[in-house]
This record gives structure tokens, C-alpha cells and sequence, in this order.
């Protein structure tokens, strides 16, 4: 992985992380945050809000690929405007919060793992209290193309489907008989067509992805059979909205103590190809790598 100095927008201090053709741009001017994406000729796949018309409170939404925490609670909105520390080392860059006055402090990592970019995403209790919460990564993709995963239970001779959508929270519905979603065999669709709503299911599948015209996008996690999940029990979710879309996944509720760690990671797997997401044993078989 190739590692440059660049800017994006508004935000000077960039980093450029190139594995042949895919480029992502991470900043440390706030965040962290990963606010570009691009395969070949794609343009930024990822929304990025230039006119910072999206937050709440102080915290803005930016857009790209940024570290949360569920269950979503007010700690979860603590700003992240501020700028972050940079730190290189063996074709690897690490950008972190300062986290000052914070409960947590945040970091992500970018390196290269069999020609995939890999993310690392930690928190750190900076509190002097034990905190409950689990690493939620959230990426805003621009809502174009369909979005697909897994939502079987996946156990040899009993699977299981399972689905949730989130009916009513705080002043947002979803529709449940929207044209937007549609079950297959396999994989559940998400079709973007300008309507708010949010589903989740359990993740064992252990991926999330959009593919759209000249593009596809996967995001790669490992799902803890034993672990305890947020949201009743969800590893995998998806919002939309007129403007972007989410795909969101989650790590187990971890139990931290005051100057303890937690960790959760990503494999991005990034084509310059349209998915055929009938034949979804090929499209399980491309994760799997």
C-alpha cells in the first residue's frame, strides 16, 4: 500500500492510501475519517456532505467511514471537529482522536492485508467509569446501485431468516412494504429509492456491500458466534435516506474499563464491476477471497 500526503475539500491535512487502482483518503483534520473512496475513474463512491448541512448539536455527520457506538446514546454524538494525530509505520497509518475532555478516545487504522485494504477501528475509555458498548463502523455511500447481505442464520440444517426494521425511533419510520426491499433466497436487497428506513439482521454471513454501475463495494467482518450484539442481536444494518446511504456493521458489547481498549475490524474488498446478485454463491465465494 502507497501512502502520500494529499487534501480533500475543505480538509488540508489528507493521507492517500493507493492498492492499485482503489484510493481511499483518510484525514486527520478531524475525525478520524476515511472521506473518499475511488476505483479507476469512479469519482468518490462515499457521500461526503461538502456543505456540512448534516449533524447534530456539534457533531456533524461528514460522511465517509467513521467510528461509532451502539447501543446510540448521546456519547455516541461526542464531536469529532478536532484535529488528530498521525502516526506511520511498515505501509500502515493510524489517525487518533485526541479525545480530550472525551469519555473515549477513537482511532482508526489503514493497511494492506492480501491486496485488500484492512481497517482497524479502536476505542479507548479515557472515563474513569467502566463502559458498555459495542464498535459500531458506519459508511456513507452515495445512494446509488443496490445494496446486499446475508440474512440466514446460517446453522446446518435449521437456517434461519431474520430481518428487523426499525418501525419508529426518536422522529424516523420506515416503511416495512417499501419497494426499496426486496428477499431473495440468499441475500436481502436494499434498492435505494429516496426513502428513509432502517433494517438489520443478525450478520452471520459476515459481509455488507453495494454494487452500482462500474463498481462494487464489500465490507468484510468477522461476526463473534458467542457474542452479545446491540439492537437485538444485529452485526448488520443499513439506513437510507434521500441523500446516502449507511452500511453499518457492529462488533459484540464489550464490557471496558477506565484506560482499557476495544477493537473491531474490516476488509474492504473493492471492484471496478456490476455484482449479478442472483448468483450469490459467486458473490460469497469473492468474499471469501
Amino acid at each position: 500500500m502507497n501512502i502520500r500526503k494529499t487534501s480533500f475539500d475543505r480538509f488540508n491535512d489528507c493521507y492517500e492510501c493507493t492498492i492499485g487502482d482503489t484510493r481511499l483518503v483518510i484525514t486527520s483534520d478531524i475525525g478520524p475519517r476515511i472521506v473518499s473512496l475511488e476505483i479507476g475513474k469512479s469519482g468518490n463512491i462515499f457521500f461526503f456532505d461538502q456543505k456540512g448541512t448534516f449533524g447534530y448539536r456539534d457533531w456533524r455527520i461528514y460522511g465517509g467511514t467513521r467510528l461509532w457506538l451502539a447501543p446510540e446514546t448521546l456519547v455516541s454524538y461526542e464531536p469529532d471537529n478536532a484535529k488528530c494525530t498521525v502516526h506511520q509505520n511498515n505501509g500502515s497509518i493510524t489517525i487518533t482522536d485526541e479525545g480530550q475532555g472525551k469519555v473515549l478516545t477513537k482511532s482508526m487504522t489503514v493497511s494492506e492485508v492480501k491486496g485488500r485494504f484492512a481497517i482497524s477501528f479502536k476505542a479507548t475509555n479515557t472515563s474513569s467509569l467502566p463502559l458498555e458498548f459495542s464498535l459500531w463502523a458506519v459508511t456513507c455511500v452515495v445512494p446509488t446501485g443496490t445494496v446486499f447481505f446475508p440474512w440466514g442464520s446460517e446453522t446446518p440444517g435449521w437456517e434461519l431468516k431474520k430481518i428487523l426494521y426499525w418501525d419508529s425511533w426518536i422522529d424516523h419510520t420506515t416503511n416495512v412494504r417499501s419497494s426499496q426491499y426486496e428477499q431473495t433466497r440468499d441475500l436481502f436487497l436494499v434498492k435505494p429509492n429516496g426513502e428513509e428506513g432502517k433494517v438489520g439482521t443478525g450478520g452471520q454471513g459476515g459481509f455488507i456491500g453495494i454494487t452500482a454501475e462500474g463498481y462494487t463495494f464489500i465490507k468484510k467482518f468477522e461476526r463473534d458466534p458467542l457474542g452479545k450484539y446491540p439492537d437485538d442481536g444485529c452485526a448488520c444494518e443499513c439506513y437510507t435516506c434521500k441523500n446516502f446511504v449507511e452500511l453499518e456493521t457492529l462488533s459484540p458489547i464489550y464490557s471496558i474499563m477506565p484506560n482499557a481498549s476495544a477493537e473491531f475490524e474490516e476488509e474492504w474488498i473493492v471492484l471496478p464491476t456490476t455484482l449479478d446478485l442472483s448468483k450469490s454463491e459467486e458473490v460469497r465465494a469473492l468474499v471469501r477471497g
